[in-house]
């Protein structure tokens, strides 16, 4: 039988105690116990209190009797208080992916703007995007896409002393030669000209992007240009105001 779908505007939760309510519900997330360990910290002989939890029934399941039980069993020990539930099944979670670059472009009064920034999913990015333009910018405005970039690099370096004017957004593709092998690589880069363009990157990946292990040297590698162009970008938003966006959705997993 095929399962009906249901949009979340006809979904109630509730969280409750009460084995009635809980009945033929599904829950919104996976249910722990929860208990007290102690342990003596080593440096002042003190009992230190760390909270353990173990997992009793997976987002989705629906309380059966049998699902009941288990769960009176731990709320009767006192290790479990109250059940999120639902009238809907939902047995996937949305999770965030790693941090990438990704493109935003907005309709602002029908000028189309173009951003650049860091993001761990599509969510976060609209989240981003959103906060950024509304401290920016005038009037109404329209996200018309968001899309992930592979194998790009933002360059956060900067000519000293350059004319700000003459500087506009590169994308750069150059090949790196090390030990033998070569393999492609991305930056989009504010610079004055290809060739700043292209020194700016070479910094950048020798400052930020090469790690050597403890007690070994790098390898000589040469950095080459294959091909440059510019770009019409509004602005690459600063990373360290993505980086809020991104820790704070891990801590909502």
């Amino acid at each position: 039988m095929k399962k009906e779908t249901v949009s979340q505007f006809n979904e109630v939760i509730l969280t409750t105690s009460d084995f009635n309510a809980l009945k033929g519900k599904y829950l919104t997330e996976n249910l722990y116990r929860r208990w007290e360990e102690k342990f003596i910290d080593e440096d002042t002989g003190e009992f230190v209190p760390i909270e353990r939890r173990e997992i009793i029934l997976y987002q989705g399941e629906e309380l059966t009797d049998d699902n009941l039980q288990t769960i009176k069993f731990f709320m009767d020990s006192g290790e479990l208080k109250e059940v999120s539930v639902s009238n809907l099944q939902r047995s996937a979670r949305l999770v965030g992916g790693s941090a990438t670059i990704w493109t935003a472009v907005v309709d602002d009064n029908d000028k189309k703007r173009t951003f650049y920034l860091y993001a761990n999913s599509a969510t976060v990015a609209q989240q981003i995007i959103t906060d950024y333009v509304e401290q920016h910018y005038k009037g109404t405005f329209e996200i018309k896409s968001l899309k992930e970039q592979q194998y790009f690099t933002l360059v956060s370096l900067a000519k000293k002393n350059s004319d700000e004017e003459q500087n506009k957004f590169y994308q750069i593709e150059v090949e790196i030669m090390v030990n033998k092998e070569s393999y492609p690589m991305r930056f989009l880069v504010k610079a004055p000209n290809a060739e700043e363009a292209k020194a700016l990157s070479e910094a950048f990946y020798e400052t930020y992007m090469r790690v050597a292990d403890e007690d070994k040297e790098l390898p000589p590698y040469t950095m080459t240009l294959l091909s440059a162009k510019t770009l019409n970008v509004e602005a690459v938003i600063d990373h360290q105001f993505c980086k809020e966006y991104i820790d704070k959705s891990k801590e909502l997993l």
